[in-house]
């Protein structure tokens, strides 16, 4: 068992510090369980906005995550969210549902495709939630994006 966690922990800390993306993985003896997770840590747990990118059998899922409160609902779709990309001074809205608890969005496959293919060429993105905001760095994106895609 412990030969299996060193090597986790290597890969868990190879794409790691406060302000950039990390980069994790779990391998199984079946590849249909394997994963692996892109992350980003707000710096600001009060008003900023953590991103997770999740690859597995299932596909690519995006998820956005605020500590502090709930991210309030749409007032006609309490299951329901806005979020906003701001890409080149372009705001693009999308509606993402609200995960159990508030406080996690699940992108649609559309804005979790934007997120990644603006990274990806280094442009600069900056979330919107109801009351909170991240402008997300790419220091260390790229080298975690082709961990992540080669998963």
């Amino acid at each position: 068992m412990k030969r299996f966690l060193l090597p986790l922990l290597l890969l868990s800390t190879a794409c790691s510090s406060q302000k950039d993306w990390n980069y994790q993985e779990v391998v199984s003896k079946s590849s249909q369980f394997d994963s692996a997770l892109l992350q980003y840590h707000s710096a600001n747990e009060l008003t900023g906005v953590g991103v997770e990118l999740i690859k597995g059998s299932f596909g690519t899922l995006g998820y956005l995550n605020v500590v502090a409160r709930q991210i309030p609902p749409l007032p006609d779709n309490p299951e329901t969210a806005i979020v906003v990309f701001e890409i080149d001074d372009e705001k693009i809205p999308y509606k993402a549902e609200r995960m159990k608890g508030g406080q996690r969005l699940l992108l649609p496959d559309e804005a979790t495709e934007k997120l990644i293919a603006t990274l990806k060429s280094n442009q600069t993105i900056t979330i919107y939630l109801n009351g909170y905001m991240t402008k997300l760095e790419q220091s260390n994106f790229s080298k975690c994006l082709k961990k992540f895609s080669a998963r």
